[in-house]
C-alpha cells in the first residue's frame, strides 16, 4: 500500500496557524505571521516547496505541542529532518545560562547545516526577521541577540554570499549594539549625501558616457549606497573619510562577459586616477564564498577615493545569492558541491567538545579573515588558509606526509622559520628531508589551525612506541629546564623526571602530543618541587651573610614550613639549603658555624607568587619590544625588564600558577624570531 502524498504548502500555513493560534510576539501581532514573513523571505530565493514548508512550521515543535514525528507523517522525513535543524535545543535546566543555551542550539544548528544546508537558509530567514522586529524585546535581550548575530549569523550570510541578508543582519545589529555610531553615520551620510550627490551623479554620468563612446554600449554603470556597517570598519581609524560622500557609496559596473571586465578596468583608470595597490582581481581568484569581481578605488572628481567594483550579470547574481543560487536555477533537490568551509565546520564540530573553544576555533577559522599563499611545485594556483596559519599550517594543508618531513622553508625567495605567520600573496617553497622525521610534539606550539594540529597529533601517534617514550622523555626533560630554578641541583631535576617518567602510556602521550607537559606537571607535581622561597619570607640570625643576596633552595613541603621553626645549612656564602623542621639529630651531628637558624616573618607571605626570569635569544633585525608588550597583554601578572642587549632579553616576573609560566613560554616558542629560552635564576 503506497504511503499518502506528503502535505502541500497550503496545509502546512494551516497547520501553523492552528498550532499557533494565540500566541502572540512581543510586538503583539499574532505569532504565526512570523514564520509567514520567513517563507516570504526565502521565496526571494526562489527556495522550494521542502524549504518553504518547513519554514513555515520551523516554531512548532519548539512553541507548540506539534511533534517532529508528526510533521514527518504528514509532510515526510526531509520536511521533518529541516524542522529538526533549525528547532532550539529544548529539555535542558532552567536556570541553565541565555547565552550557553544559544550556543548549545547553533551548536545543533551547525551539524544539522552539514547534512543539509537549507537548514541555514531558514535559520538566517528566521534571524532576520527576528533583527526586523527586535526593538519589542527587552533591552538584555536586544543585546545578547544582535552580538551573536553580528558573531555568528553575519558571518554565516557573508560565507555563503547572501549579500542583502548579510547587509542587513550586520546593519540592524551595529544600531543595537552601538546607536551612538550608527545615529552618527546617519547624519554623515545624510549631510554629504545633501551637499554633493548631484556633483557624484553628474561625474558617474560622465563616466558612463567615455565608457560607451569607447565600445561597451551595453555596459551598466550604477551609483549605489553602502550599508553602513561595512563604512563603521573602513573609517574606524580614519574619521576624516566620513566628510566624503565617496565613503557612503561604489560604482558598480555591469558587463557583458568576463574580457569586458578587464577592458573597462583600463579604461576606467585612463578616466580617473587610480589608487595604487588598491586593485583586487577576485575574478581570477574567487573568494572563499564564491564572489568574483574586480575592484579598484580611483578619484572623483570632488578629488575623494571611491570604490568601483566591475562584475558580469553573472557574477552580480552570484554576489547577491551566493550558495543559494541552486534555488535560483531549479535545483534545489541535491547540491553537487557544498562548500568546503562547512566541512571545515564540521570537523571542528566533530573534533571539539568544549562550546567555547569550538566557538573561538570558529570564529578564527572559518569566520576570519583569510589569506591566500602559492607554493612553488603544487598545481593549485593558490591555497586559502586562515591568516594567522604559520607556515607550517600551511605545509600540512598541502599533505600531512610531507609536512612531516619538511626542514626549512623559504617565503618569497628569501630563508624564513615554519614559525612564520603567512602573509597574503606569499610565494613559498619547503625543502624536506628524505628519511628522518622532522616533526615533534613540541612543535603544536605553532601550528594554528585545528587540521594541521589533528594531522600532526595523528602521525606522530603512529610512529613506534620506543620512539614516543625517547620524544616524551625529551619534552618532560625541555618543560622542566624552564619551570625548574637552574639553582636546584641535576640530581634534583633528575629525580623529580624519573618520577614523571615512570608511566610509560603517559609519557607515550606526551610524546605524540595528546597531552601537554604543562598540564602533567601541574597534575603530579607541588610548588616544592620546582621553585626556591622568596628570602623576604624569612628571618635568619646569621650575620656572616647579607640578606639581600640570600638564596633559600626548598626541600620541604609549604605546609610544613607552616608556623615552625625551621633549620637550615649554609652551603655558601648567599645560598642556605632548607634541610629539616626542628630536627634535633640534625642540631648534634652538623657543624654548629653550617647551621642557620630560621623563622618564618608573616605566615600569610607563604602564598607569595614566586618569581620567574626567563631569557631568550632573538635573531638579529626583530623587534623584542614588540614581543615583550604582546606578552604583557597575554599575562595576568607584570613584567620587570631585568636585562636587554643585542642577542638576549631577560625578563622576570612574578607567579602562583604553573599556567602563568605555560602561556608565556609557548607564546615566546611560537615567535620566528626567538631561537632560544631558558630560565635563570633570578
Amino acid at each position: 500500500m503506497k504511503s499518502p502524498p506528503p502535505g502541500t504548502l497550503r496545509e502546512a500555513v494551516e497547520l501553523a496557524e492552528k498550532a499557533h493560534r494565540g500566541q502572540k510576539r512581543a510586538s503583539g501581532e499574532p505569532y504565526v505571521e512570523h514564520p509567514k514573513t520567513v517563507a516570504e523571505l526565502l521565496k526571494y530565493l526562489h527556495a522550494g516547496n521542502e524549504t518553504l514548508i518547513a519554514a513555515m512550521l520551523h516554531d512548532t515543535v519548539e512553541d507548540t505541542d506539534v511533534t517532529l514525528k508528526q510533521l514527518q507523517e504528514e509532510f515526510g522525513p526531509v520536511v521533518s529532518k529541516l524542522v529538526e535543524g533549525v528547532t532550539k535545543v529544548q529539555k535542558v535546566e532552567k536556570d541553565i545560562d541565555p547565552h550557553e543555551r544559544s550556543m548549545q542550539s547553533i551548536h545543533k544548528m551547525f551539524g544539522a547545516m552539514g547534512r543539509d544546508i537549507r537548514v541555514i537558509f531558514i535559520k538566517l530567514a528566521d534571524r532576520l526577521h527576528n533583527m526586523q522586529t527586535i526593538g519589542h524585546l527587552p533591552q538584555e535581550k536586544q543585546q545578547r541577540i544582535a552580538r551573536e548575530t553580528l558573531d555568528i549569523f553575519c558571518p554565516l550570510a557573508n560565507l555563503l554570499g547572501i549579500r542583502l541578508w548579510y547587509q542587513e543582519l550586520s546593519d540592524r545589529a551595529l544600531r543595537v549594539l552601538d546607536p551612538a555610531q550608527y545615529d552618527l553615520l546617519e547624519r554623515k551620510r545624510k549631510s554629504a549625501t545633501d551637499k554633493n550627490l548631484k556633483h557624484l551623479q553628474n561625474w558617474v554620468q560622465r563616466m558612463r558616457t567615455y565608457l560607451r563612446d569607447n565600445g561597451f554600449k551595453n555596459l551598466k554603470i550604477v551609483l549605489l549606497p553602502r550599508h553602513l556597517y561595512s563604512i563603521c570598519e573602513s573609517t574606524h581609524t580614519q574619521t576624516a573619510l566620513l566628510q566624503h560622500i565617496e565613503t557612503f557609496f561604489h560604482i558598480s559596473v555591469i558587463t557583458r562577459n568576463q574580457d569586458d571586465c578587464y577592458c573597462a578596468l583600463n579604461y576606467l583608470h585612463q578616466f580617473a586616477s587610480s589608487l595604487p595597490h588598491h586593485i583586487q582581481d577576485y575574478v581570477a581568484h574567487p573568494k572563499t564564498n564564491g564572489y568574483r569581481a574586480l575592484h579598484t578605488t580611483v578619484m572623483s572628481s570632488l578629488g575623494n577615493p571611491i570604490k568601483i567594483i566591475i562584475q558580469t550579470d553573472e557574477m552580480h547574481q552570484e554576489g547577491l545569492f551566493g550558495a543559494a543560487l541552486p534555488y535560483q536555477q531549479h535545483m534545489e533537490k541535491k547540491w553537487q558541491r557544498l562548500p568546503t568551509w562547512i566541512d571545515q565546520l564540521l570537523s571542528l564540530e566533530h573534533d571539539t567538545q568544549d562550546l567555547p573553544q569550538f566557538f573561538q576555533a570558529v570564529q578564527s577559522e572559518i569566520f576570519g579573515d583569510r589569506f591566500r599563499v602559492h607554493i612553488v611545485g603544487e598545481k593549485q594556483k593558490f591555497i586559502d588558509l586562515p591568516s594567522h596559519s604559520s607556515m607550517l599550517d600551511v605545509a600540512f594543508h598541502i599533505g600531512d606526509r610531507k609536512a612531516m618531513y619538511v626542514k626549512n622553508v623559504i617565503a618569497n625567495s628569501e630563508p624564513s622559520s615554519l614559525k612564520r605567520i603567512i602573509q597574503d600573496g606569499d610565494v613559498i617553497e619547503y625543502a624536506y628531508a628524505k628519511h628522518r622525521n622532522q616533526r615533534s610534539a613540541e612543535d603544536l606550539v605553532f601550528v594554528h589551525t585545528s587540521a594541521a594540529q589533528k594531522l600532526l597529533v595523528g602521525n606522530l601517534c603512529a610512529l613506534p612506541r620506543r620512539e614516543l617514550l625517547q620524544h616524551g622523555r625529551k619534552i618532560v626533560s625541555h618543560t622542566l629546564d624552564v619551570t625548574m630554578d637552574p639553582f636546584l641541583s641535576t640530581a634534583w631535576k633528575k629525580g623529580i623526571a624519573n618520577r614523571l617518567c615512570s608511566n610509560k602510556r603517559t609519557i607515550e602521550h606526551v610524546g605524540c602530543g595528546l597531552l601537554n607537559t604543562f598540564d602533567l606537571l601541574g597534575g603530579q607535581c607541588i610548588a616544592s618541587d620546582f621553585f626556591l622561597v622568596d628570602p623576604h619570607l624569612f628571618q635568619f640570625t646569621s650575620r656572616l651573610t647579607p640578606k639581600q643576596r640570600m638564596r633559600f633552595i626548598l626541600r620541604t613541603t609549604l605546609e610544613n614550613l607552616r608556623d615552625k621553626l625551621v633549620i637550615g645549612q649554609q652551603i655558601r656564602p648567599d645560598v642556605i639549603d632548607i634541610l629539616s623542621i626542628d630536627d634535633e639529630e640534625i642540631r648534634q651531628h652538623a657543624h654548629i658555624r653550617e647551621l642557620v637558624p630560621l623563622t618564618i616573618g608573616k605566615i600569610d607571605l607563604l602564598q607569595h607568587p614566586f618569581h620567574f626570569a626567563l631569557m631568550w635569544f632573538f635573531a638579529q633585525g626583530s623587534n623584542p619590544l614588540k614581543t615583550i608588550a604582546n606578552l604583557q597583554n597575554l599575562l595576568d601578572t607584570p613584567l620587570e625588564l631585568r636585562e636587554f642587549n643585542r642577542s638576549s632579553l631577560t625578563l622576570g616576573f612574578h607567579t602562583d600558577r604553573i599556567g602563568t609560566l605555560q602561556i608565556a613560554y609557548e607564546y615566546l616558542s611560537s615567535q620566528p624570531d626567538i631561537e632560544r629560552i631558558v630560565r635563570i635564576s633570578p
